[in-house]
């Protein structure tokens, strides 16, 4: 199973599009910062199943603060990651993970790709997908593949 991971999207649908089109991925997760985007591309692509946690810049209630997802027999737990004060470090929503015993923690807020490996729990940010700031400088997305193992990548996209 393929699995696409955008954060941050500010309401750049574009590049989302357009890395959906060229991976054509299984699932798809949005971690917040304009789910409104992620619900958009969830009407457009209605046969990709869409995993969606709000953000700090997320005033809709319909979505969870955060999720355990199990796909795969892998358990990944979903957080925008502003409530665990990840822009001064990952301890505290790695912890979280330790503390829920997940194969992986997927986190965005800092605009910064982040891939590593914790003990025997990944964590990844899939840095920002859509309006840049200085703290990145191209646009980014994660991808995960579960099949029996899994594995992380993060791709850039030169503009």
């Amino acid at each position: 199973m393929k699995i696409i991971v955008f954060s941050d999207s500010h309401g750049d649908l574009s590049l989302m599009k357009s890395a959906i089109e060229a991976v054509g991925p299984d699932r798809a997760i949005h971690l917040g910062d304009y789910v409104r985007d992620a619900a958009e591309l969830q009407r457009l692509y209605p046969n990709i199943p869409f995993d969606i946690v709000k953000g700090n810049n997320d005033f809709v209630t319909a979505y969870p603060q955060s999720k355990v997802l199990e796909i795969g027999g892998k358990t990944l737990y979903l957080s925008h990651g502003d409530r665990y004060a990840v822009k001064f470090g990952i301890e505290r929503i790695a912890w979280k993970g330790k503390e829920l015993g997940v194969n992986a923690v997927l986190f965005g807020h800092t605009h910064v790709p982040y891939l590593d490996r914790d003990g025997g729990m990944w964590i990844m940010n899939p840095g920002c997908i859509g309006h840049q700031t200085y703290l990145s400088k191209s646009p980014t997305y994660g991808l995960i593949e579960i099949s029996g193992d899994i594995t992380f990548e993060i791709v850039s996209i030169a503009r």
